[in-house]
């Protein structure tokens, strides 16, 4: 029989689990650090935990190092089968990691005994230490007959111990690519979230892949992409650069089998991975900062940052994928007013929102207005601010368009506040005469009398003050009014007027 596999165990107990903040951790238990047989990990632990003499053994987990807590295997469920899978696992790494929950009445129901598994542990072991006994003196009691019982035990232990060996063959073999598992091997392979898991881990591996050629300029490119193998080489000439990683079996896990972090080539500068899908993300959020960036300006910024060189038509392509992505983007945020709508409403009682929209040919919805007025504006500026409203208007920008129509008023130290605002698709009369009707709802303000306007001439703007708040004192703006004067008299001798 091969030489014995030794374990390292890291056994936590007389600790209980508990969450915080979402996160699983293992308080107020011991750690022990023991080397034991691959064959008997269960067994040897529990006899480990007896001889210091440590009770209230409720429930028991397992899980590799680098696995996370939330990754745990129950021990108290399938016991048979879930003890191959922990020697599997632990022959594999040569480190495992085991808990043991202080008992309760509660943890307890639905586990084994922990008085009678550690009894089975001790039969178990001594069955070990009598096969290994025979298989010591098989030399010297050769010629010594035995009970047709005592063969027929013989031969079952010879058995287990072949089927032991073949195990650790299969573990030893350095070829994982072409492990062949038994049929009753039941390890935990990428079956329940294998699609996530997928998904993840090429995500994972093209992001990093990119990032490497980013910071280094080498031309690395994808030699295989498959289900459960990614690889990645560099395509310079002679150069043995390569990354390889796949599905390791026995842990269901991403894991890199192959890297070789030496170049023989030099940067060239210029990376077939570098196509207008990279470009677009690199470059997202500066064309969202400036809209007017070009396509010269990304091909220069991109040798800037990275000395990386792209043609002018990738820039153009990505350019657009760019503005297909911001547009996507406030498309799915139009979708979502009306969350926004609740949201505000449910964390501002009393606050105003009102949304319209209009029908489209096919039936579906467009958005039309929205006009919103927060509770503590309005109280704050009638117990505080003067009687004076200001009414103007601004344009939207970029792919949204449209306008916003804002009311203003005077603080007590002279500063502007706000009050309410809408979003319009332009200035006209009937949206002005919306905007002034619902500001007279919500701040009372009546047919307008003790109360002052100042806006510019915009006749929409005149029309719906003329005839929400026809009592109300209207004037216009003098900062309008110089502006308009400006245009025919371009001496500066009109502005100490104003």
């Amino acid at each position: 029989m091969s030489e014995k596999i030794k374990v390292k165990v890291k056994c936590h107990h007389s600790g209980i689990f508990k969450t915080d903040g979402g996160v699983l951790n293992y308080v107020d238990g011991k750690v022990e650090v023991v080397e034991v047989d691959s064959v008997t990990i269960f067994e040897d632990v529990l006899i480990y935990l007896l001889e210091k003499q440590v009770k209230n053994i409720g429930k028991m987990w397992y899980k590799l190092p680098f696995e996370e807590l939330s990754d745990r295997m129950p021990l108290f469920k399938n016991v048979d089968a879930n003890k191959k899978k922990l020697v599997a696992k632990g022959r594999w790494m040569g480190e495992i990691d085991i808990f043991f929950e202080k008992a309760d009445a509660d943890s307890l129901e639905g586990t084994l005994p922990a008085e009678k598994v550690i009894e089975d542990a001790k039969l178990v072991l001594k069955d070990n230490v009598s096969e290994d006994e025979g298989s010591d003196g098989q030399k010297s009691d050769a010629g010594l007959s035995e009970s047709s019982d005592s063969e027929g035990e013989d031969d079952i232990r010879e058995n287990d111990a072949e089927i032991v060996e073949e195990d650790i063959q299969v573990f030893n073999n350095e070829n994982y690519e072409e492990q062949i598992l038994d049929e009753d091997e039941e390890y935990p392979a990428t079956n329940d979230e294998s699609g996530d898991e997928e998904q993840q881990a090429e995500s994972d591996f093209k992001k990093n892949i990119i990032k490497y050629i980013l910071k280094t300029r080498r031309n690395v490119v994808y030699s295989r992409w498959e289900k459960k193998k990614l690889e990645a080489k560099c395509k310079g000439k002679g150069c043995h650069w390569e990354i390889y990683c796949s599905v390791e079996n026995p842990i269901g896990k991403w894991m890199v089998k192959r890297y070789h972090n030496e170049h023989l080539c030099h940067p060239t500068g210029r990376c077939e991975l570098i196509k207008t899908p990279i470009i677009a993300d690199l470059f997202l959020e500066d064309i969202r900062r400036d809209p007017e960036m070009s396509g010269p300006e990304i091909k220069d910024e991109m040798k800037r940052r990275y000395n990386i060189i792209i043609s002018p038509n990738q820039t153009k392509v990505a350019r657009r994928r760019i503005f297909d992505r911001l547009q996507a983007e406030c498309d799915e945020q139009f979708s979502r007013l009306r969350d926004y709508e609740l949201q505000l409403c449910k964390t501002n009682d009393g606050t105003t929102v009102e949304i319209n929209t209009t029908t489209r040919d096919d039936g579906s919805e467009a958005f039309s207005q929205m006009y919103i007025f927060f509770e503590a504006l309005r109280s704050a500026w009638k117990q505080n601010c003067r009687p004076i409203i200001g009414l103007d208007a601004t344009f939207l920008k970029h792919s949204m368009k449209g306008q916003m129509l804002t009311a203003v008023g005077r603080d007590p130290n002279n500063q502007i506040f706000p009050i309410a605002w809408a979003v319009v698709d332009c200035e006209n009369n009937p949206n002005w005469e919306w905007f002034v009707r619902k500001l007279k709802e919500d701040l009372g303000l009546g047919l307008g009398e003790n109360i002052t306007l100042i806006s510019d001439m915009h006749k929409g703007l005149i029309h719906g003050v003329a005839t929400e708040l026809p009592m109300a004192e209207h004037r216009a703006c003098a900062r309008h009014i110089y502006s308009n004067l400006k245009k025919f008299h371009k001496e500066n001798m009109l502005k100490p007027l104003f």
